[in-house]
């Protein structure tokens, strides 16, 4: 099948990149265009940007 032939051993461990360094990519982007809420504590934005900073380091 074409299908199976496109995910040899050797193509396995780039795929795994994609699918790990995508969604880190696009957090850690949400996490820098979030940090402007911290010049105003009272919005919601800012409630849900401090958890981002803290925690996508760690995803990192």
């Amino acid at each position: 099948m074409k299908f199976e032939k496109s995910f040899d051993n050797r193509q396995r461990p780039i795929w795994a990149l994609y699918f790990i360094a995508i969604p880190l990519f696009l957090l850690s982007l949400f996490t820098i265009i979030n940090l402007e809420s911290f010049t105003h504590p009272q919005s919601f934005k800012a409630k849900f940007a401090y958890p981002m900073v803290v925690f996508a380091p760690l995803l990192g």
